[in-house]
């Protein structure tokens, strides 16, 4: 999880996403999730992660947005395609 507070540059993020994307040895990453503490920052990681052609699964949300209630409740966009989904999906019955 990436607590965005816009301190680092896109640049520096998507270092580290790129780095999460090849996997940290040992310990396979399914998704990164990030929650943007300004709209705009939102918005501008949006476009940048649309992108950056990664092959990692990256779940983003406002701060504003996890605000309005529990974080598990929730809805983050997955990106690139814009998707919505909790970040607890339930499973299918078996």
């Amino acid at each position: 999880m990436e607590y965005d507070r816009s301190t680092e540059t896109l640049t520096k993020l998507f270092q580290k996403l790129r780095s999460y994307d090849r996997e940290l040895t040992g310990f396979p990453i399914e998704a990164v999730l990030i929650v943007a503490e300004r709209s705009r920052r939102f918005e501008l990681l949006s476009c940048a992660v649309r992108r950056a052609n990664l092959s990692l699964l990256v779940l983003a949300a406002s701060l504003t947005d996890i605000n309005q209630g529990d974080f598990f409740e929730a809805e983050f966009v997955e990106l690139p395609d814009s998707t919505k989904r909790k970040v607890l999906a339930e499973r299918e019955s078996v």
